[in-house]
């Protein structure tokens, strides 16, 4: 009976508590590299209080758009694969920037926008929005006037 117990609890030391029960230290943490980009454009962030995180993978296939939109906080993001065009409003119309693997773009608060996949593979972007705690991450939009995809 007592080897029965010696080995249930020897059993237990390893499941419960592993390699740092015999004085071994733990697994050291391990991280994945998501995706690297750089900004061409100088930007500035500051909040004055609490803030939220949100972070998002997103893959636009071919053709796909997310609609006319703003962000209540600043947004960063990062193209992994595939070219992104970005329509910004403007006065009397829109201008539109591409955004290639590799390269960041920034998004002011509250910046009427829409993205979209021109080209004829999925686009991936990881994204992070920036916003102060019960302010809406995304909220749509009216298409702006002028010469404004729909």
């Amino acid at each position: 009976m007592a080897r029965r117990w010696a080995l249930l609890s020897a059993t237990v030391v390893v499941l419960v508590g592993g390699s740092a029960a015999f004085g071994y230290p733990p697994a050291a943490p391990k991280g994945t590299h998501l995706v690297q980009a750089s900004l061409s454009e100088p930007f500035d962030i500051s909040t004055a209080g609490s803030t939220d995180l949100h972070f998002e993978h997103v893959i636009f296939p071919p053709g796909a758009s997310s609609g006319w939109h703003s962000h209540g906080g600043p947004t960063l993001g990062a193209v992994k694969s595939g070219t992104l065009t970005v329509y910004r409003a403007s006065p009397g119309g829109c201008t539109a920037s591409e955004y290639a693997a590799g390269q960041g773009l920034f998004e002011p608060a509250n910046e009427v926008l829409m993205a979209r996949n021109n080209g004829p593979e999925p686009v991936e972007i990881y994204v992070n929005h920036i916003v102060v705690p019960g302010v809406d991450v995304t909220t749509p939009a009216e298409k702006p006037a002028g010469d404004c995809p729909a």
